[in-house]
């Protein structure tokens, strides 16, 4: 309890000293970032806890007007409009930048604009093309250089207050204060990891946490309305969070202060958890939409919040919420025979004593072989079954006429062309009880047909090698259970034995390194070897063993 008052008082402190006071003078205008707001009056404003901002409106009114933002709101050289502002927004549509997708203007907020108290006013700044880095993040299609949020209160909060989510219509505050930082373990650092080769937690925190995510738009292309504090890409974003969750189980004398980025991953958790408590969702759709769930769950830890941590049980898999749960399945016995798109058959058309070739016509388009099992049902060599060890097929889709697969070990017996004919097998009995990668396989029935045993099914690295990370804090951190979808752990224990040293496919990870390193150096970086060893060390420590016929 001691520790517990000191860490307050240290908090109050640097918030004060920080300026986050709740009891400012009164101000005509507040400066965050490239943003400046401008009031029609003098009226009370402070800080949260994280440096954002926040207003209260004078006694017996219960709104304050703004009268601009500066940057205002611009048309781009085509006549797009720039700069875009919103009101408390809602999971679907943007009015930030006309140049991105999921454009609606009647969300947009318009000045002078009276802002009520419990409202979120979201103000974004545009990339343009007056620098290099502009001119390459067009390219790329990303609009929007960043995002800052004013909120407006019925009074002032307290110091060490986190600013309410700004999506949607609930603005609940959580004070920093009563954080459960008892529960974060102090771990050593894996002896293989040096500590002058991590970045900081200040660092992680300030690059990629300490400003809003543009996290409500559902669909891939919201990246386009991704500043460039936040990651775009969801391989990098679920290792990122994954990784700051494990920064923050390590011995703060070894790391450093953890309080810069504890304050602002948690915050980036309450504004998750606001999205999805207004009806957002984060589908599984290709690489784009993992790394949501577990900064919910962490905020929810630290906060001791029931509904963040009841996600679990809120949003099943059928929801299509979070994309690690919609994608992740364990093997069942009526998964057994399944029939499967990539479960193709026909006569050879190609063969020598390690490979057969299959026919293209028809071929499902991105269906990978590699890591499915093949079986000559008829013909010269019927009865042999063989792992497809590689194949010239897969992602991104290829039209091919033949597509040739290696087959290991080689035939006893070689196929002959047009006599021998194939089947490509699906789920096996030996399958049971392992966790696979599906893609959509929660969405409906007929999004399961394009489950595949494939060890380098479509986008499977892309999830596989990003949610270590995740899944090894959520372990560590005891949120497994209110996860509450084993089969994604079961995925990660099922892909790191599968690519040990030795494994069937060790070395076969589609181009993507074992565990997906996230950001971008050199301040700012989650590399794949503090991931690695951080696994190497703790998961055989926290809860259940991994199979051990998963690596055979």
């Amino acid at each position: 309890m001691r520790i517990q008052k000191i860490i307050i008082c240290a908090i109050v402190a640097a918030c004060f000293s920080a300026g986050a006071c709740a009891f400012a003078a009164a101000s005509t205008s507040v400066k965050q970032y490239e943003f400046t707001w401008t009031f029609d009056k003098p009226v009370q404003t402070g800080q949260f806890v994280n440096g954002d901002w926040w207003v209260v409106p004078p006694a017996g009114q219960d709104s304050v007007t703004v009268v601009s933002v500066d940057p205002a709101p611009v048309k781009s050289p085509d006549g797009k409009l720039m700069n875009g502002s919103m009101v408390n927004p809602m999971p679907g549509f943007q009015a930030f930048d006309e140049r991105a997708y999921l454009w609606k203007g009647e969300c947009g907020a318009t000045y002078p604009l009276k802002l009520q108290v419990n409202q979120s006013l979201a103000s974004a700044v545009a990339e343009t093309d007056d620098n290099e880095d502009g001119k390459k993040r067009i390219s790329a299609h990303y609009y929007v250089k960043g995002v800052a949020v004013l909120t407006c209160l019925g009074k002032p909060p307290l110091p060490t207050d986190f600013r309410p989510p700004y999506v949607g219509n609930d603005k609940p505050l959580y004070d920093s204060a009563k954080m459960r930082r008892d529960l974060l373990p102090n771990l050593p650092l894996p002896a293989s990891v040096k500590a002058a080769d991590l970045s900081s937690p200040k660092d992680l925190a300030d690059v990629w946490f300490s400003r809003p995510w543009v996290d409500f738009l559902q669909i891939w292309c919201g990246f386009q309305s991704r500043g460039r504090h936040e990651i775009g890409y969801g391989r990098e974003k679920a290792s990122m969070v994954g990784g700051a969750g494990l920064y923050l189980c390590l011995d703060s004398k070894v790391v450093g202060d953890k309080e810069p980025l504890l304050i602002d991953l948690v915050q980036t958790g309450i504004d998750l958890y606001g999205t999805v408590s207004s009806g957002g969702h984060w589908i599984s759709d290709g690489g784009w939409q993992q790394g949501r769930k577990f900064p919910i769950l962490f905020a929810g830890l630290m906060l001791d919040d029931k509904g963040m941590l009841n996600i679990g049980q809120k949003y099943p898999p059928t929801t299509n919420t979070f994309q690690e749960d919609t994608a992740a399945f364990i093997v069942t016995k009526a998964d057994v025979g399944r029939q499967l798109a990539c479960m193709v058959s026909g006569p050879a058309k190609t063969a020598t004593a390690n490979t057969i070739g299959l026919s293209g016509v028809g071929f499902p388009n991105g269906t990978a072989m590699t890591g499915n099992w093949i079986k000559i049902v008829n013909g010269p060599g019927a009865g042999q079954v063989r792992l497809i060890a590689n194949s010239d097929t897969g992602w991104p889709r290829t039209n091919k006429v033949i597509v040739t697969c290696v087959v290991d070990p080689p035939w006893d017996v070689v196929p002959e062309v047009e006599k021998s004919v194939y089947q490509v097998l699906g789920y096996q009995e030996k399958d049971i009880g392992h966790g696979k990668y599906g893609g959509n396989h929660w969405r409906s029935a007929e999004s399961a047909i394009n489950d595949n045993p494939s060890f380098q099914q479509p986008y499977s690295q892309a999830n596989k090698s990003s949610w270590s990370a995740e899944v090894l804090a959520a372990r560590i951190l005891g949120l497994k259970a209110a996860w509450n979808q084993d089969a994604v752990f079961q995925v990660i224990d099922d892909y790191v034995a599968e690519t040990a040293p030795g494994a069937p496919f060790a070395n076969k990870t589609g181009g993507c390194p074992r565990f997906w390193p996230a950001g971008q150096g050199p301040k700012a970086v989650i590399n794949q070897q503090f991931i690695s060893e951080m696994w190497n060390t703790y998961r055989s420590k926290y809860g259940d063993a991994p199979k051990e016929d998963a690596k055979k």
